[in-house]
């Protein structure tokens, strides 16, 4: 049997539409219409052109129209971060901002005035980024938030476009660190603290999940039958590592006590007890709130008549894994807390502030209990890297790691197919290079990406260590020269040629690699064996036995086009052509040559290593 998808891939650098075909246990993809995707200056402001993104869509949706097949469905994927808001009548409300936008810095003053970094971690387990939407949108005027109705992820915008199903991905709404990994839903906290309208936060769907057909109008401009639209891991990471060609299947770890669905006579009996507790007005809340410190009934009280509330937070944490009634006893120690330490002076409800100690509660009892299952039996402990613009390291998790370790180095646990988790950290990947290229471009130096990767091949070693996630990378303009200044300022020689800055990058790629993968095996508490590496940094050959080398594991290269892959493989699963994501890796095991590299020189680049830590300590 033969089946086509169509798969919609945005990139921050370019888009395209992708023909999939599945026949006979293998997956083969065709380009049909690729198109740039330059960001434009609106009123000073870096955004993205997105009228220009959907008409794109369209051209290459007619030239899949002209192949004259049945598809049997499409879906979209696209970086994170970044929305789109709706008005009321359903227009677009312009601009839509860039992630590389400056206004972000305001962002996260705004953010951090209301609530703190911990906080935020500690309910979204998503890493620090003044990229990440929770600052884009405490960044945003109370003009245009009063104006928006409706919020949307890039790629999700892009499946509301075909289908006219508003609809938030979860793979997708992880990225906005406005995502709960342990309800599974929006984090109503957050979104209160912060004064972002809720209203804007539409119902979340997991991968997978078959949105509707395409429309009416749409299909007939276009020369297409009403296909079904599909909302396949909507952010690009996730639909990568849906396709990493690896054995094994993470799924999420089956809760260690599942909520009774019958509770014990003594559970009963005390929620019936709950049932007959008055609840407070305003007035006597405040009131017994004061007197609590100095009137054990009036604190007796206070306590008695909130905790129902317990329960009601308790029951929002019961998929996480914990049984009802230990849910209940941890957030009444919460409530506990929350008595103890309110003070009525500071103004604002009692009950507002018990929520929050009492969720604080199970979440810290939830993380005492949580743990990371071990990978397969027989299987080599593997990690991914989705290499590209960005550079995505990390394992694949059946439980969020919500950890202070892990919020100290700054990893994120982003939400995979099947429920599980992307545990990894977002390093800014082969971005030096393009701006580099780009501004040499500006000067009038042409090069295509496998020159520059031979110039680089052709420099001298380990001349100057950079770290490429320094924060003065971040925003683009005159790459050479921030290289340049950042050798200066950690006094090593300034690179000359572009071959020389190629290696340069490339080198503290690799070294830095080194570094995240020996956190991730801090994380998790097991050493990684072996390395994929997808996308399409995959192709540079050199950058992969940098890798190798620095990490001293194999490396196993490919496929390249693992976004679009992933993307038509969870199509395939929700429509039931496929059984699993174990069956759909193993379609691109069949379907794709991997390139191994094994490491080499270690004792050279142990020494790099070195080198690069007393960088790293100096700046």
């Amino acid at each position: 049997m033969t089946t086509h998808y169509l798969a919609c891939d945005l990139g921050a650098e370019s888009g395209r539409l992708m023909l999939g075909t599945l026949s006979e246990g293998r997956l083969a993809l065709e380009e049909l219409h690729r198109f740039p995707n330059t960001p434009i200056k609106v009123e000073g402001s870096l955004c993205w052109d997105v009228p220009r993104l959907f008409d794109e869509l369209k051209a290459g949706l007619k030239k899949a129209a002209a192949r004259r097949l049945s598809f049997a469905s499409i879906s979209c994927d696209s970086w994170g971060v970044d929305y789109l808001l709706y008005r009321a009548d359903g227009s677009l409300l312009s601009p839509t901002f860039h992630y590389r936008d400056v206004r972000t810095a305001r962002g996260v003053q705004n953010a951090y005035a209301k609530v703190d970094w911990p906080a935020i971690f500690a309910e979204t387990g998503i890493q620090f980024m003044p990229l990440n939407t929770i600052f884009q949108l405490a960044a945003e005027t109370p003009a245009r938030l009063g104006q928006a109705q409706l919020i949307l992820g890039i790629g999700c915008a892009f499946n509301h476009w075909l289908c006219g199903v508003a609809r938030f991905e979860e793979s997708m709404a992880s990225t906005t660190q406005l995502y709960d990994p342990l309800t599974r839903g929006w984090s109503d906290h957050l979104i209160e603290v912060l004064g972002l309208p809720r209203r804007m936060f539409p119902r979340l769907v997991t991968s997978g999940t078959r949105l509707g057909f395409l429309k009416e109008e749409l299909a007939r401009a276009i020369g297409l039958p009403t296909i079904e639209v599909i909302a396949s891991c909507s952010h690009d990471t996730g639909a990568a590592v849906a396709a990493i060609p690896a054995t094994g299947e993470t799924q999420r770890v089956p809760e260690r006590n599942q909520p009774d669905s019958s509770p014990d006579q003594a559970i009963q009996l005390y929620l019936r007890q709950l049932d007959q507790v008055r609840t407070l007005t305003p007035e006597e809340e405040s009131e017994l709130a004061a007197r609590s410190r100095s009137d054990e009934n009036a604190r007796l009280r206070l306590i008695e008549a909130h905790l129902p509330q317990v329960v009601k937070v308790a029951r929002d944490y019961e998929s996480a894994g914990l049984s009802l009634l230990d849910l209940i006893n941890e957030g009444n120690l919460g409530l506990l807390k929350a008595v103890e330490r309110f003070d009525p002076a500071k103004g604002g409800r009692f009950s507002t502030y018990a929520s929050w100690w009492i969720r604080q509660a199970i979440r810290r009892a939830w993380v005492r209990e949580s743990r990371i299952a071990s990978l397969p039996v027989g299987e080599p402990r593997w990690a991914y890297l989705s290499s590209g613009t960005w550079s995505l390291m990390g394992v694949e998790s059946p439980t969020p790691v919500l950890t202070d370790a892990c919020r100290e180095l700054n990893f994120t646990n982003e939400i995979g197919y099947g429920g599980s988790v992307r545990l990894l950290k977002n390093i800014s990947g082969l971005w030096l290079v393009q701006e580099c290229r780009r501004e040499w471009a500006k000067a009038g130096q042409e090069f295509d990406y496998a020159t520059l990767t031979r110039l680089a091949a052709e420099a001298p070693p380990f001349v100057s260590l950079i770290n490429p996630a320094d924060p003065r990378f971040l925003s683009p303009d005159d790459m050479p020269a921030r290289i340049a200044a950042l050798c200066r300022e950690t006094g090593q020689p300034v690179p000359v040629t572009p071959g020389a800055f190629v290696r340069c990058a490339l080198e503290g790629l690799a070294l830095l690699y080194r570094r995240t993968l020996g956190q991730i095996e801090q994380l998790i508490g097991k050493r990684i064996e072996r390395l994929h590496i997808v996308g399409g940094g995959s192709k540079n050959d050199l950058l992969n036995q940098f890798t190798a080398n620095a990490l001293q594991i194999p490396v196993l290269a490919g496929p390249v086009e693992a976004t679009a892959a992933g993307n038509v493989l969870v199509q395939a699963i929700a429509l039931g052509h496929l059984p699993s994501l174990a069956a759909a890796r193993q379609v691109v095991r069949d379907s794709w040559p991997l390139t191994k590299f094994e490491p080499q020189d270690a004792s050279v680049w142990d020494e790099a290593y070195r080198r690069f830590e007393k960088v790293l300590s100096s700046v």
